[in-house]
């Protein structure tokens, strides 16, 4: 039986070959119930998604969440993804099954990104296995590794690839269409820094890589296409930041951020911060900062490419190193200083590691190229057991769920029975915690009851001020535990329930005992979600997109609520729209007539509408160009 492939089937062997070993490398998150990726893949992204999946399964638009943070935003959050196909088609069964989904969407994209840097190196002439050591390279190593908890920037980063293929084509209009299409899919898969790093990074390439005229003209149409294409989320997704203390993200930054050079260490030696080890690791930095760990074969690689003056490559490694370490060099420092404070809050100089580690694979794929093909693929052998033996089901991109109550709720008895209790006690009011961990107020919508509380850095800022009441922090945070357990705020905001680690000292609330754990207090002060003196309040209907409630007032009066103000909420009395009032600084009121009345509010849905129709019109004229050929 004859063993000479076709160029074609080779190449869909190697394509096969890549996925396998990515596959491979994360088997436990995707082979084994007990582990998945960690932190903020449960704690922030499941979340989001489960109520991304109750809202379609209940076949409505997923416009609010009503458990999170008295209620927040849903599609206008870009996190949501939910323009991004591989997020709708993992939401579209429901909630059932849905972690695991999220896995393998997770694996598949970054399957997607070695199968992408194979072809991008091919395309950059380099030979079948120093592409397929590329593509391994960048696949499996520190950037992945490291980051596999940001599901965004997991689902965004093949079209960081895609968009440097794009600028190796022909000028004209399929490299335009291409450009266009991955930058929309990176916006669309919710991490905005990202995809505004996967510009500048295609404008460094194509700098390098096609210095011709042609190519400043493709960028800028691509630009400009690209913008209507993402309208539908981009104008949602202002809308919220104008309301959001992501605004307020500069305070905090302060010089842009980046990561420490000390990191660079972890290219030679991957364990040296102990990022490998919660009991070890001492560092004040994130430990996903401090590993980029590539292989060593690949930095001895890359040394060799630039003993044989391969410039362009390493030119393009070393400004992406001066993006990555941002305030800690005097360009980036600069570069931010001078930057509107639009550009400034869309600036994380870490996420520029992704095209540092990408140039430092081709880099080392540029080396590997002077060898003959059995040291070609001895050296494709060797980066793939390295970096699987090293990175594979590390503390960095694995954990343990056997306790984790946003995952084992539904699995384990005593959870069920202790969240059903919980939510009983809290009846039409809500739930707030004092010291009593993130995820009970980051997964409200897994767990689905209210919460007054929750973790989002595009929290709504009114509800931000309220919290502050009852506890000390700055106005950007995205997290406020109770402090305070005697404070008004909690009544304004409806809490009936606290849940406290430890006894609280407090002259209002009342101890309601023990639940799995958790001491439980209630708020006897806690005012009620609809209200209004001298009229009697019925609620009629709710959902998350609408509210409706028939009033019968003696005289004239306010309907106050502690649900938040937000400018994309409509209130009708009797089928008149009339304005929304604000009460206790971040909810809605509504001056009612006396008289009896049907009140309505609703989550409009004008500004999407009309994005909408921009992007679908953008789409209808990308779609020709990416089929063309030139």
């Amino acid at each position: 039986m004859s063993l000479n492939f076709s160029l074609s089937t080779r190449r869909w062997l190697t394509i096969s070959f890549i996925m396998t070993a990515v596959i491979f490398f994360h088997r436990s998150v995707l082979f084994r119930q007990d582990i998945t990726f960690p932190w903020d893949f449960i704690g922030y992204h499941l979340p989001l998604a489960t109520a991304y999946a109750d809202a379609v399964d209940q076949r409505r638009l997923p416009l609010w969440d009503p458990f999170t943070y008295c209620g927040r935003p849903l599609l206008a959050n870009p996190q949501t993804a939910t323009f991004y196909p591989g997020m709708l088609l993992s939401v579209l069964p429901g909630r059932t099954g849905l972690l695991e989904r999220l896995e393998w969407l997770s694996v598949f994209h970054i399957g997607l990104v070695g199968i992408f840097t194979y072809l991008l190196a091919l395309r950059l002439h380099l030979s079948e296995y120093a592409a397929l050591f590329a593509g391994l390279t960048f696949a499996l190593g520190g950037f992945f590794v490291s980051q596999a908890q940001h599901l965004g920037m997991v689902l965004a980063a093949p079209w960081l690839v895609l968009s440097w293929l794009a600028i190796l084509l022909p000028p004209g209009g399929r490299r335009i269409g291409l450009l266009a299409a991955s930058w929309s899919m990176s916006f669309f898969a919710g991490f905005t820094a990202f995809t505004l790093m996967t510009m500048v990074a295609t404008l460094l390439f194509a700098a390098i890589y096609a210095p011709r005229r042609q190519v400043i003209g493709d960028l800028g149409i691509a630009a400009t296409l690209f913008i209507g294409m993402v309208l539908v989320q981009l104008g949602p997704s202002l809308e919220m930041l104008s309301q959001s203390v992501a605004k307020y993200r500069t305070d905090w930054l302060q010089s842009g951020g980046g990561l420490p050079p000390k990191a660079l260490a972890s290219l030679l030696m991957p364990d040296y911060f102990h990022v490998f080890s919660a009991d070890s690791f001492r560092d004040t930095y994130d430990p996903t900062h401090l590993y980029e760990y590539s292989g060593i074969a690949t930095i001895l690689l890359a040394m060799l490419a630039v003993w044989h003056r391969s410039f362009r490559m390493f030119g393009l490694l070393l400004t992406c190193l001066i993006l990555m370490l941002g305030e800690h060099t005097l360009v980036a420092k600069a570069i931010y200083w001078t930057a509107s404070d639009f550009l400034k809050r869309g600036i994380y100089w870490y996420v520029f590691l992704a095209p540092f580690l990408l140039s430092l694979a081709l880099l080392a794929a540029i080396g590997l190229q002077r060898w003959n093909d059995r040291y070609q693929l001895l050296a494709c052998v060797v980066v793939l057991v390295d970096l699987t033996l090293v990175g594979s089901s590390r503390r960095l991109n694995s954990q343990y769920v056997i306790k984790e109550l946003l995952v084992n709720a539904k699995r384990d008895p005593d959870l069920l029975g202790a969240v059903t209790r919980i939510r009983e006690l809290s009846g039409d009011y809500r739930i707030d915690t004092a010291g009593d961990g993130l995820d009970l107020m980051s997964g409200a919508p897994i767990l689905q009851w209210r919460a007054a509380n929750g973790y989002d850095p595009l929290a709504l800022e009114r509800i931000i001020q309220v919290r502050l009441n009852a506890a000390r922090g700055s106005r950007w945070g995205a997290y406020y535990e109770i402090e305070q357990p005697d404070s008004p705020a909690l009544d304004w905001m409806s809490v009936r329930v606290i849940l406290s680690s430890k006894p609280l000292h407090t002259a209002r609330l009342q101890s309601a005992g023990e639940i799995a754990g958790h001491h439980i207090y209630i708020n006897p002060y806690a005012l009620a979600r609809y209200r209004a003196d001298n009229c009697i309040v019925s609620p009629v209907t709710e959902s998350p997109n609408q509210i409706d409630l028939d009033v019968d007032c003696q005289y004239p009066s306010n309907l106050d609520t502690s649900e938040p103000f937000y400018s994309a909420w409509r209130a009708r009395i009797d089928g008149q729209e009339r304005p929304i009032s604000i009460v206790h600084s971040a909810f809605r009121s509504l001056p009612l007539p006396s008289g009896k009345h049907h009140v309505s509010f609703q989550y409009s849905t004008s500004l999407i509408v009309k994005c909408m129709i921009i992007s679908i019109i953008c789409w209808s004229l990308c779609v020709p160009l990416l089929l063309r050929r030139d």
